[in-house]
Order: C-alpha cells, then sequence, then structure tokens
C-alpha cells in the first residue's frame, strides 16, 4: 500500500469518527453520555 492511499485511508477513518461522534454531541444525551458516543462512533 503506499502512503497516498494510506494518508486517505486514515483520514477517512476519522471522518468516520468525528462525524457520527459529533452529531451525538449535539443531542443532550451525547452530552450526558459521552463515553457512551465515543464507544458508539467507534
Amino acid at each position: 500500500m503506499n502512503a497516498r492511499s494510506f494518508w486517505l485511508y486514515t483520514v477517512l477513518r476519522i471522518l468516520f469518527f468525528l462525524v457520527p461522534f459529533g452529531i451525538l454531541m449535539l443531542l443532550p444525551i451525547g452530552r450526558e453520555f459521552y463515553w457512551l458516543s465515543a464507544i458508539f462512533a467507534a
């Protein structure tokens, strides 16, 4: 695997984690159970 596809995969992986995590953080239950949100997002 070359470096370019590795970085692309890494960036996509981070985005797939941050997007659901960010949505859950907007909800009150997401802020209360931030550790649970992190598990679901991962």
